[in-house]
């Protein structure tokens, strides 16, 4: 064989071993990303039930101001919430029908009352409270 036949070999050989390797480690993770969407979504799942007429409802029951903001805003309902916008009583009265923890309902609502005054007295946008509203 010639030399030049080898080289590209070894070339090729080192190559493959590389490109195996990068794409093992997309694998794994993309593995693990999977997973912790999974997880999420479980923990996720663990405060939504069904009230007494089909609805889904979000129950925070003992867990941590974080975990619930961080549910809430991964939540179906976040986005079911966010569709009444403009209409603040109607959002109030989601949140009220729909979130069974006083804690969060009180915060959610003072917030709501806090946006719609800014927006009603022209110093927030359409945009700037829809965003606000959403980032809660």
């Amino acid at each position: 064989m010639s030399q030049g036949l080898i080289i590209m070999i070894v070339i090729g050989v080192t190559l493959g071993y590389f490109l195996i390797g990068f794409v093992k480690t997309l694998d794994t993770d993309a593995s693990e990303a999977i997973a912790k969407e999974q997880k999420i979504a479980g923990e996720d799942q663990s405060f939504h039930r069904k009230n007494s007429i089909g609805q889904t409802i979000l129950v925070f029951e003992n867990a941590p101001v974080e975990k619930k903001l961080e549910t809430w805003k991964r939540s179906p309902l976040h986005k079911e919430f966010m569709q009444f916008f403009p209409n603040f009583n109607q959002m109030r009265l989601f949140v009220g029908d729909r979130i069974i923890d006083p804690e969060f309902q009180e915060n959610l609502t003072a917030k709501i009352n806090e946006i719609e005054n800014a927006y009603f007295s022209g110093t927030m946008t359409k945009e700037q409270a829809f965003d606000a509203l959403n980032s809660f």
